[in-house]
């Protein structure tokens, strides 16, 4: 079986925490926050680059969250 980097050479990520914020640029950086910082929030993951581990997930998650453009993102299936 071939590894990640054989399969894809330029495939940058090394399993670092936090990685996104030494990689992005300031703009990829502010749209990446804007569309991600409910669930990020929701999910107790730092929003800037101080963090040393992982954070502890929340014990039970709300069906869905709203996103800053208005939109809403399911996190559980409905039953309908």
């Amino acid at each position: 079986m071939n590894s990640m980097k054989q399969d894809s050479p330029n495939h940058i990520r090394k399993g670092q925490l936090a990685q996104w914020v030494n990689i992005l640029t300031d703009s990829q950086k502010e749209e990446v926050l804007q569309m991600a910082t409910p669930l990020l929030k929701l999910l107790n993951y730092p929003l800037n680059s101080q963090i040393d581990t992982l954070p502890e997930l929340p014990e039970k998650l709300p069906e869905n969250i709203s996103l800053p453009d208005g939109k809403v993102v399911l996190l559980k299936p409905s039953n309908h």
